[in-house]
């Protein structure tokens, strides 16, 4: 039988131990906003970027243009891991607004991983974000700002650098589609193997519209475009002018 000491000094522990789980969590982000759509989190620097694994379904707002020569760019920005997974539980389904700012000089090198990207798995909302100069190289599902989008949304944001694979399924901006890609670009080359485009390597469902692709894009084997490797939803108002090689 525990006497009512005992009991005293369990209820104690317990009371303690969600009070410093409590603080853990609330101060996870090192910055601004509590990660509502009211408030969303800040971010400035880089390891605020990368603070976005720590709460995947948080609402986030990048407020300053982020570069090589950013706080916390060495270790993260040069040698990037993305942001979410396919594996249950680790897919990102919060959001990103952009607000019109930038991300340069990201480089990702997994050329074993499959989904990767800035994001690797999202369901959530991206917005208003620009990649300059990405130097992406995955395995599958790869692509320069998304792996792979399951559902939601990627508005007004677009990629510049380029994006290699070693598998298949590979895209400048994004290499799987499931969502709605709108008032999009990239501009980076693409290279990979099955399913590779210039903004996206397939697209599943959902919709393209107002977006295109001016990078070269290279295939070594099937289903290579310009734009879109392979489609099965709808695409209006997109084009692409970059140079296509592949087998089919």
């Amino acid at each position: 039988m525990v006497d009512k000491k005992s009991r005293g000094f369990v209820f104690l522990f317990l009371v303690i131990g969600v009070f410093v789980s409590f603080i853990s969590f609330s101060s996870a982000f090192s910055g601004s906003g509590n990660g509502s759509l009211a408030d969303p989190y800040q971010i400035t620097n880089w390891t605020q970027l990368n603070e976005t694994k720590l709460d995947l379904t948080a609402n986030y707002s990048l407020v300053a243009n982020l570069s090589s020569a950013t706080s916390g760019y060495a270790g993260l920005g040069d040698n990037w891991t993305p942001i979410g997974n396919a594996t249950a539980n680790w897919q990102f389904t919060g959001s990103l607004n952009g607000n019109n700012n930038t991300i340069s000089n990201l480089t990702i090198n997994l050329p074993s991983t499959d989904y990767v990207g800035l994001f690797g798995y999202t369901t959530g909302n991206i917005s208003n974000v620009g990649l300059i100069g990405a130097n992406v190289t995955g395995n599958r599902r790869v692509g320069g700002l998304v792996g792979l989008q399951n559902s939601g949304t990627i508005s007004n944001s677009y990629s510049t650098g380029n994006v290699r694979n070693l598998g298949d399924l590979s895209g400048g901006l994004v290499g799987v589609v499931s969502g709605d890609i709108s008032n999009s670009y990239s501009t980076g080359n693409v290279s990979g193997t099955q399913y590779t485009g210039g903004l996206v390597g397939l697209q599943n469902s959902g919709t393209i519209s107002n977006s295109y692709s001016t990078g070269n894009v290279t295939g070594s084997l099937t289903e290579t475009g310009g734009l879109v490797g392979k489609f099965s939803g709808d695409i209006s108002n997109s084009y692409s002018t970059g140079n296509v090689s592949g087998t089919q």
